[in-house]
């Protein structure tokens, strides 16, 4: 039986990122196919003003929201509770309120941060596996994964370690939605029950198809960060400069960026665009470059393309490679090699037709794999598998909510 009322918990980090759209898109499907949700959110601006400590304890269990979400939950009654992200004000303590409630829980898992500390598996620029398997991840303490600090680092870990002994990730979650099935995999080999790992994409929203003639342009757009793989991006223009390259998008890399689109003939940086530009940019490109350096997770540009018709060349590692079919909707190069980068765009750029019939295809696959309306049934089968699993090993919804009249200061750390 499909959930009517679902609570979705988000928190939001410092700067917007791909996670808070992945949320508002969910919410918004949800209220589209007739569910009631009910938004409960925080918010990570001014994190830490009140001191490392107390930060890094309410990161570990915030007892403030667990008031909160306490009162929310025998008012709002919702049938299932969906975490996207808990870091920091939310904690995973909000597991446990919900659980008490009888109320089964789910979480989306946009990141690695359960297994690695800087939660993106990159060490210097370089793909890294290390801390995955181990309780206490400290090679990434060590070397300061987390905002280059190992006091950060170390106060990170507290916070996955602390619940690796508990339990909580074992035993306070029903249902874990990795978004690729190399994810899955990497969530896996971080301790996560297998038996709990559902993958369910990102999605889109359908694109007329387009009928104008594609321009001459290769487009990148993402964050301006190192770990996209600028540098390498902007060394393979070195090596072309006949085919334009438009760049959208903000980050720590924008004056890098910047400077190279005025030494490079062809390169022109757009800054920030907002979602209906970037939609226009690519119905008109002639392919879409993404040259990260790290797994990523999955990224909504990549389904945003293909609803567009649009091929992609993109680092063949981790999720995307399992996105984008080498030949088949894109092509992929080695990660960092800028001259392998700029040889597959070179292919692309002197073979119209299969670089055409690789945006067919790629128009295709979203049609199969990346719509709201499949993308809601995988959902459905997620939550009424959590709920089999909530009702078969805890009981939920046999036990009543918590009522108001209780104290409801706070739950108590289990074991603590």
């Amino acid at each position: 039986m499909q959930p009517a009322k679902i609570l979705v918990l988000h928190n939001r980090y410092q700067q917007r990122g791909g996670e808070d759209g992945v949320f508002e898109h969910e919410v918004k499907l949800l209220r589209a196919r007739g569910h009631t949700v009910i938004e409960y959110e925080e918010d990570n601006k001014g994190l830490g003003e009140e001191g490392a400590l107390k930060s890094g304890l309410n990161a570990i269990w915030a007892r403030q929201t667990v008031s909160r979400l306490r009162i929310l939950l025998q008012q709002a009654r919702p049938d299932i509770a969906h975490f996207h992200n808990t870091f920091a004000r939310i904690s995973p303590a909000a597991y446990y309120t919900c659980q008490q409630a009888g109320v089964p829980v789910v979480q989306t898992l946009h990141n690695f941060r359960i297994g690695c500390v800087g939660a993106c598996c990159l060490a210097d620029s370089t793909v890294c596996e290390r801390c995955l398997p181990h309780l206490i991840p400290v090679a990434g303490i060590l070397k300061g994964c987390y905002r280059g600090s190992q006091m950060a680092s170390a106060a990170m870990a507290a916070i996955t370690t602390t619940h690796k002994v508990l339990g909580t990730y074992s035993n306070q979650i029903d249902a874990y939605i990795a978004l690729t099935e190399f994810a899955r995999r990497i969530h896996i080999r971080s301790g996560l029950p297998e038996g709990k790992l559902f993958v369910k994409p990102n999605f889109g929203e359908t694109q007329p198809a387009n009928s104008q003639t594609r321009e001459p342009f290769a487009l990148f757009v993402g964050r301006l960060c190192p770990e996209k793989g600028l540098a390498p991006l902007i060394d393979a223009w070195k090596l072309m400069p006949g085919i334009p390259l438009k760049i959208v998008g903000d980050g720590p890399e924008a004056d890098s960026v910047t400077a190279a689109a005025a030494d490079l003939p062809g390169v022109e940086y757009l800054g920030r665009r907002d979602h209906a530009q970037i939609m226009e940019l690519m119905s008109k490109a002639q392919m879409l470059i993404m040259p990260s350096l790290w797994y990523e997770n999955f990224p909504l540009c990549l389904v945003e393309a293909f609803s567009a018709g649009l091929p992609c060349v993109v680092s063949g590692m981790g999720s995307m490679q399992e996105i984008v079919e080498h030949g088949a909707t894109g092509l992929h190069f080695q990660p960092g090699n800028s001259r392998e980068l700029a040889a597959k765009v070179q292919w692309m750029a002197e073979h119209p037709a299969e670089r055409e019939q690789m945006g067919r295809t790629a128009r295709q696959r979203f049609a199969e794999r990346y719509t709201p309306d499949h993308n809601y049934r995988l959902l459905m089968d997620i939550y009424q598998a959590a709920g089999s699993h909530a009702r078969a090993v805890r009981g939920c919804f046999a036990q009543p909510h918590y009522s108001l009249s209780q104290k409801d200061s706070s739950t108590p750390i289990p074991g603590i």
